[in-house]
C-alpha cells in the first residue's frame, strides 16, 4: 500500500552516473544502471529507501533530493535482506544509521500504519462492513 512519506528523488538530467551515492546509502536503495542517456543512478525499489537522506551530500551534481509523495512504505526487513545480498559489508553501517534515526523511522512507520488503518476503516464504512 502506498503512503505519503519522504523518499529520495533522482533527477536523471543532473545525474552523471558517478556512483558516489551508492556507498553513501546505508540501505543500498540506489543502483547504477545503463539508460538511453548513459549511466545513471536509479532507486531500486521505493520500499528500500528510508527517506532520511544519508545519500544527499554525496552527489556532486545535486541530482539527489528528498520529496514527500505517495510511495511504498519503507520495509526494514526487505532492506536488510537486500543489504545482505548486495553489500553485506554495509549491514553494520545500516544498523548504526537506523539506530541513530530510530525515532524518526518509528514515527514514520507508526504514521504509515495509522494511515493504512484509517483507510481500511473508511473502506469498511463505505462498504457497510464496519463493526466496532
Amino acid at each position: 500500500m502506498k503512503v505519503k512519506r519522504k523518499i529520495i528523488q533522482i533527477v536523471e538530467e543532473l545525474c552523471d552516473g558517478c556512483g558516489n551515492c551508492i556507498p553513501a546509502c546505508p540501505e543500498q536503495a540506489i543502483q547504477i544502471v545503463e539508460t538511453k542517456d548513459g549511466i545513471k543512478a536509479k532507486l531500486v525499489k521505493e520500499f528500500y529507501c528510508d527517506g532520511l537522506g544519508a545519500c544527499l551530500g554525496s552527489c556532486p551534481t545535486g541530482a539527489l533530493t528528498i520529496e514527500e509523495k505517495e510511495s511504498e512504505a519503507y520495509n526494514e526487513e526487505a532492506t536488510v535482506e537486500r543489504i545482505k545480498e548486495v553489500a553485506p559489508e554495509m549491514l553494520e553501517t545500516h544498523l548504526m544509521h537506523t539506530k541513530e534515526h530510530a525515532g524518526a523511522l518509528h514515527d514514520r512507520q507508526v504514521n504509515a500504519v495509522k494511515k493504512i488503518n484509517l483507510n481500511k476503516t473508511v473502506y469498511e464504512l463505505t462498504e457497510g462492513n464496519y463493526s466496532a
